[in-house]
């Protein structure tokens, strides 16, 4: 099976912000901890733990953008780059409900956290997906 269109063109926005987010937390790992909202609520700057997660970005981007490129994004690969996000995601739920970061980033974390497993939950929906001809 392979993604429709307008499906792929939603993935290729997540795997490009996914690679471009993994470059720059591994290549200015300062700034990125500056820059990216919310993140300095979560405690003082690590480098190399922003590098490792910089790391697991740039693979997921790559993922991405090499699975559409050769058309071989799979259903079980999408599972994986969902799971990958909804773990991320089910972090920053933990952290706000247990009073670790504010409600506040309920909104603040939604661009970047909670609406890529949005997109990628629709994504996982049949009507995203083309189905083989049989044979």
């Amino acid at each position: 099976m392979r993604l429709k269109s307008w499906a792929a063109a939603l993935y290729v926005l997540i795997g490009a912000g996914s690679g471009v987010n993994g470059i720059w937390m591994l290549v200015a790992p300062e700034r990125w901890f500056a820059r990216v909202p919310g993140v300095t609520d979560t405690g003082p700057l690590n480098p190399h733990l922003v590098r490792d997660f910089g790391a697991c970005y740039l693979l997921v981007g790559a993922i991405v953008v090499v699975g559409l490129a050769r058309g071989r994004l799979t259903r079980a690969v999408h599972v994986w780059i969902t799971l990958f996000f909804a773990l991320h995601a089910g972090i920053h739920t933990g952290e706000i409900l247990a009073g670790h970061a504010s409600y506040d980033h309920w909104v603040i974390d939604f661009p970047g956290v909670f609406l890529p497993v949005l997109l990628l939950l629709v994504l996982s929906l049949p009507f995203a997906w083309h189905r083989r001809a049989p044979g």
